[in-house]
């Protein structure tokens, strides 16, 4: 499993709404069609700031979304006059209660 993270801070509350909304209505359909991620999750951290995670079930699949996807969510998240910070890796530990 590999995933990446992009954490998000907004000018404002508001702005971090509308990126959510936007996310759920226009976003997660193109992610469903055109993306090579299993999984998008989004948390609402507080104060204008969400946390936006992409799970990958393949190392092809997610080094293949790598520069694209990363680029596509860039001008989405600026779109919103946020700042984003990435984050990459391979999951090296996991617990899933059963």
């Amino acid at each position: 499993m590999y995933i990446r993270t992009a954490s998000i801070k907004f000018p404002s509350q508001e702005k971090a709404d509308a990126f959510v909304a936007m996310s759920k209505t226009i976003w997660f359909p193109k992610v469903d069609k055109e993306e090579l991620n299993t999984e998008q999750i989004i948390v609402e951290t507080g104060e204008g700031k969400i946390l936006g995670i992409g799970i990958y079930s393949s190392e092809t699949d997610f080094l293949k979304s790598r520069d694209d996807g990363k680029k596509t969510w860039n001008d989405f998240i600026k779109s919103f006059d946020g700042i984003v910070e990435w984050q990459n890796g391979h999951v090296v530990a996991h617990y899933k209660r059963n």
